[in-house]
C-alpha cells in the first residue's frame, strides 16, 4: 500500500462518493505524470463528473482526482478532461493547458479539509468561469465557440448583449470567447455598455475582431 494514512483516505472518499456533488464519479487506480517529471504508478483516481450551474442551467464537467500517497498532508491532483467534442478553454484562471486545476482551495490545503468540500468549491468555480467550449464541426461553427459540457451546450452569450443593452442586474458577466462574428458584433456591445452599470467582466478572447472591431 503507498498510502500513509488509507483509514483517512476511505473515509474521504466515502464522504464525496455517497453525497449529491459526488454522485458521477467511480474509482479506479491509474498512473499519473506531473510536469516536475515526478511519475506515480498506481494512484486512487476518481473519475466521471461533476456538476456545475451555468446561467441558471446544470451541466456535467468531465474531471479525474487523482489522490497523492501523503494524502491528506498534500490535496489531490485534479484534471479537467474534455470529451471528444470538447477543448479545454485557453487561458482559464483555474485551468491549465493540460487541464490541471489550480483553485486557492487547493493552494490553502490543510490536513483538515476534504475532497467534498473542495468538489463543491470546484463546481461554484466552473459555475462563474466555465472551463471547456464545444469544439466546432464546421467553418460555420467555427464562428462560435459556445461553452459546453456533456450534458449539452451552454446559451449563446450574444444573447447576453441584448440583455445587456437593457441593463439587466442580474447580468455581471459575459463569456464572449470565440463569439464574436463580425466588427458588427463588437459595435452592437459597445452601444449595449454605454446604458449599462452592471456588467463587471467581459471574455473576449479567442476573437478576430479587426481595427474596425478595435475602433468600437
Amino acid at each position: 500500500n503507498i498510502y500513509h494514512d488509507p483509514t483517512r483516505i476511505s473515509s474521504d472518499v466515502s464522504a464525496l462518493l455517497s453525497a449529491p456533488i459526488g454522485r458521477n464519479l467511480v474509482s479506479a487506480c491509474n498512473p499519473l505524470a506531473l510536469e516536475d517529471g515526478t511519475n506515480h504508478n498506481n494512484l486512487l483516481t476518481l473519475k466521471g463528473t461533476i456538476e456545475m450551474v451555468f446561467r441558471g442551467d446544470k451541466y456535467n464537467i468531465p474531471i479525474e482526482i487523482y489522490i497523492p500517497p501523503v494524502f491528506p498532508m498534500n490535496p489531490p491532483y485534479i484534471y479537467v478532461r474534455p470529451a471528444e467534442n470538447m477543448s479545454t478553454k485557453e487561458n482559464h484562471r483555474h485551468v491549465g493547458s493540460d487541464g490541471r486545476v489550480y483553485m486557492p482551495y487547493l493552494h490553502k490545503w490543510k490536513p483538515t479539509s476534504n475532497m467534498t468540500e473542495m468538489c463543491l468549491v470546484l463546481s461554484s468555480l466552473f459555475g462563474k468561469h466555465p472551463p471547456v467550449y464545444e469544439q466546432p464541426v464546421s467553418s460555420v461553427a467555427a464562428a462560435s465557440h459556445n461553452f459546453a459540457a456533456i450534458a449539452g451546450t451552454m446559451p449563446t452569450e450574444l444573447d447576453n448583449v441584448a440583455r445587456a443593452s437593457k441593463n439587466d442586474p442580474t447580468l455581471t458577466e459575459i463569456n464572449l470567447y470565440g463569439g464574436m462574428r463580425s466588427a458588427e458584433d463588437v459595435t452592437r456591445l459597445a452601444f449595449a455598455l454605454t446604458s449599462n452599470t452592471f456588467v463587471k467582466e467581459i471574455d473576449l478572447g479567442g476573437n478576430n475582431i479587426g481595427d474596425e472591431g478595435a475602433v468600437s
